[in-house]
């Protein structure tokens, strides 16, 4: 087996049923409910395009760049799925540009989340493709270079398993697994409810919880001077 120059092509894909109940999730409240554990750090939608999307990881190791690589992964892609890549948070070429997003968009991905830099980023808010990337920079990478298709990756300080549940907006990106959706579904709504019970507290100018809130931090040592 060639390590870190290989493609697994049969991914267990999480139910359609749990992708669409996930979908209604704003990532924010799945950063709440996880306790952080499944919210990526430093990515942010290219191009504003609005909405948010949710699909299947199809995950691609690119330590180097690598067009031939990347294009191994999109074989892989089927309508409705996220493109996961892992370039390593490298600032020095871009995995993907304006180009390849428009033939994405038309294929039917829902969206690419990767782990570095894209180009083109005027042509991607025209194409209508989600990006969700570092940020942008002109170069591009390398044709050749290893890569793996399929394997586990980190992106954005979590780890993606070949499988997972993408969802992203406009607050970021979060990475669930099947066996976990049902209760990040569960919480979220259970969440939902508390801010509904705030709303009329809110409407009125006050603020939820602060009597509790002087409590925690005057039982940890604060002190309050008149």
């Amino acid at each position: 087996m060639s390590i870190g120059f290989r493609v697994y092509e049969k991914v267990e894909r999480a139910p359609a049923a749990l992708v669409k109940r996930l979908a209604e999730c704003d990532t924010a409240d799945i950063a709440d409910v996880t306790r952080q554990a499944a919210t990526m750090r430093g990515l942010h939608r290219i191009g504003n395009v609005p909405g948010r999307v949710a699909g299947t990881a199809i995950t691609v190791s690119l330590p180097l760049g690598g067009v031939n690589m990347l294009k191994m992964a999109m074989a892989q892609l089927r309508k409705g799925d996220v493109l996961v890549v892992s370039s390593r948070g490298s600032a020095d070429f871009a995995m993907f540009g304006g180009l390849l997003a428009g033939g994405m968009q038309k294929h039917g991905v829902a969206a690419m989340v990767v782990d570095g830099y894209v180009r083109d980023a005027d042509e991607i808010a025209e194409s209508g493709f989600p990006i969700f990337a570092r940020g942008v920079v002109p170069n591009a990478c390398l044709a050749d270079a290893p890569g793996e298709v399929n394997v586990p990756i980190a992106c954005g300080g979590v780890v993606v398993f070949p499988g997972s549940i993408i969802v992203a907006d406009t607050n970021g990106v979060a990475c669930v697994q099947a066996a976990d959706a049902p209760y990040v579904v569960d919480k979220v709504v259970e969440l939902h409810g508390k801010h509904v019970e705030w709303g009329p507290l809110l409407a009125a100018g006050q603020f939820p919880g602060m009597a509790n809130a002087r409590k925690v931090v005057t039982d940890q040592g604060c002190a309050f001077i008149d």
